[in-house]
């Protein structure tokens, strides 16, 4: 199986001010002037180009399509990456695509554009766990976004959902199954966060993980690139590649990583970056 893996688009979209609410002002004035130049539509342009290039089975987007999570933002994200959207898209939403409650009630809004490439619901109730399968390989994806504070953007993933996880691997004996979240689960130590943007019960999680550990755990949040080898600490592999469509610069690198995947979770890694005019294998950074 070939994956293609990208994260964190953060797609532009102008919103009338006056439309703005609550933390929305802060958030949108913080990409405005200080995102929308590090996120030029060429960079976008440029990963559709290749992605549509590529031989792959599954194209994985780990979350955060939007900024401030405004209805306006969501058809314009969809539009624009209607050009990938098929079935062998498989989306979770990030914390930016959760920023305000009024995104998840009374309508959720990521499910009402994107329900399609969000897989078959597991969970009972409100519960966030989705799946995909692809002959043996179990595609699993669960929400660790909520609306926050201004000035946090932290994580959790529910316990209900940590718990109907665990359910369903030990129920169907899921034993081949990749794992994909929007916050980190690791971090190296140069790219460690601070508590009001972590995953707050991210070692309860990593504990649970261990008990039927996932091949690869897939994941954003953090603007840069990682992969992370599996060892006796972390009985997985972890890679990180956010953001997909963002300019590099001193401490962040951007692109994106195409796994090939077999079965009893063998694989091989490559990493994708722009160089200015289109995307190109690069170095991959690795730990």
């Amino acid at each position: 199986m070939k994956i293609i893996h990208i994260s964190d688009l953060h797609l532009p979209t102008q919103l009338p001010f006056f439309s703005l609410k609550g933390k929305m002002y802060t958030g949108y004035l913080n990409y405005a002037f200080r995102r929308k130049s590090r996120y030029p539509i060429s960079v976008l342009n440029g990963l559709l180009l290749k992605i549509k290039s590529m031989d792959y089975n599954l194209l994985v987007i780990s979350g955060d399509f939007t900024n401030v999570s405004h209805e306006m933002e969501f058809p314009n994200v969809y539009d624009a990456m209607s050009p990938i959207l098929d079935s062998r898209t498989f989306v979770i939403p990030g914390n930016h695509d959760r920023y305000m409650e009024s995104s998840i009630r009374p309508v959720d809004l990521f499910k009402k554009y994107f329900q399609n490439y969000q897989g078959e619901k597991c969970g009972s109730g409100s519960t966030y766990l989705y799946r995909k399968k692809i002959g043996n390989t179990h595609i699993i994806g669960i929400d660790s976004g909520y609306p926050t504070g201004v000035g946090i953007a932290a994580g959790r993933v529910e316990e209900n959902s940590i718990n109907e996880l665990q359910n369903l691997l030990k129920n169907e004996k899921i034993k081949d199954y990749i794992l994909v979240c929007h916050h980190p689960i690791w971090n190296p130590e140069e790219h460690m966060e601070s508590e009001s943007h972590r995953l707050t019960n991210r070692d309860f999680l990593l504990n649970e993980l261990k008990k039927n550990p996932p091949s690869l755990f897939l994941h954003g949040h953090k603007h840069t690139n990682w992969y992370r080898r599996k060892d006796e600490e972390i009985p997985f592999g972890i890679i990180n590649s956010a953001s997909s469509t963002m300019l590099p610069d001193s401490k962040r690198n951007n692109g994106f990583h195409y796994i090939e995947y077999s079965e009893k979770g063998n694989h091989s890694v490559q990493r994708f970056s722009f160089d200015g005019t289109s995307f190109r294998e690069d170095r991959l950074i690795e730990y």
